[in-house]
């Protein structure tokens, strides 16, 4: 996978980035187990698929990716996902965390209003302090994340797609 994803004639994300780029193959919670530094910014880009990871939306992940995170970092999440509606999960994530989350599902965009062969996309970003969320919380396209009461916070012992099924 690493190996195609440093192929300019395929991606350049890797080689457009301004700074030291490392690549860690495996478990994503495994490896950042294992990853001593703290970062600024988090972003988990894992749940487009079918089959998303079940266990990277966990009470316990979140604790995780905070402990590895800057006391003013941003936790990113990418959720878009045609099955399963997890805004409300991740609204019980950051609140159960304490956390500040702000959503901006670009899918709302009128189809043609899209650059061509562009899908719409969903985003959360989180942190620990409001403040550190700066111009997001004045630009219109971020809100605060519709709350489920119905959905529980899902944790390593407890997680139902059932409940976000669209």
């Amino acid at each position: 996978m690493e190996r195609i994803a440093r192929e300019p004639r395929l991606f350049t994300y890797l080689a457009d980035c301004r700074g030291t780029v490392h690549v860690t193959l495996g478990d994503a919670r495994l490896s950042l187990q294992k990853w001593p530094e703290r970062f600024d910014v988090l972003v988990l880009d894992a749940y487009s698929s079918d089959a998303i990871p079940l266990h990277l939306l966990t009470r316990e992940a979140v604790r995780l990716y905070l402990d590895r995170l800057e006391d003013d970092g941003w936790l990113i999440f990418h959720f878009s996902n045609r099955h399963l509606n997890l805004e409300p999960v991740l609204a019980a994530l950051a609140s159960d965390a304490g956390l500040t989350c702000r959503v901006q599902q670009q899918d709302t965009v009128a189809a043609e209003n899209l650059p061509r062969g562009a899908l719409g996309s969903s985003w959360a970003v989180m942190s620990r302090a409001e403040k550190s969320l700066g111009q997001l919380l004045i630009d219109q396209r971020w809100r605060i994340p519709e709350q489920n009461q119905n959905i529980p916070i899902w944790t390593d012992d407890y997680a139902s797609i059932l409940s976000v099924w669209r």
